[in-house]
């Protein structure tokens, strides 16, 4: 599930980035923040709440976004075509489409590696 979450956080990432904006946190698992650059935070989240998508807005220029197990990748097409509409991009269906389709399931030059747990861990029987 974990490795599931943090793909779908890295094609979020990859594809923001395709779209002019600039993911701030070197690291994520989860969660990452993201710099709007020149575009008008008022009309980003008319287009987020068009689509009932809430960010955490952090001021005019940066906002977070965090994905969970509910998460799918029609939540991340739903939110890249939100950032689409807000810069007005030439051609978001192609690029989305394009994010949407790699392999990100090995995303894990995001999470140093200091991070991951080397014990054994849920080794009780119900699990």
């Amino acid at each position: 599930m974990a490795k599931r979450i943090h793909a779908l956080v890295a094609k979020l990432s990859e594809g923001l980035t395709q779209l002019g904006y600039t993911q701030t946190n070197k690291n994520y698992f989860d969660t990452i923040h993201v710099n709007i650059g020149d575009v008008n935070i008022d009309t980003l989240k008319v287009f987020a709440e068009d689509a009932k998508i809430n960010f955490n807005y952090i001021d005019d220029k940066n906002l977070s976004i965090s994905l969970d197990e509910k998460d799918n990748v029609q939540n991340i097409n739903d939110i890249l075509h939100v950032f689409a509409k807000s810069c007005n991009h030439s051609d978001p269906e192609g690029l989305i489409q394009t994010v949407l389709s790699g392999d990100y399931l090995e995303a894990n030059s995001f999470i140093p590696d200091g991070l991951y747990r080397e014990s054994d861990y849920m080794q009780h029987e119900v699990f």
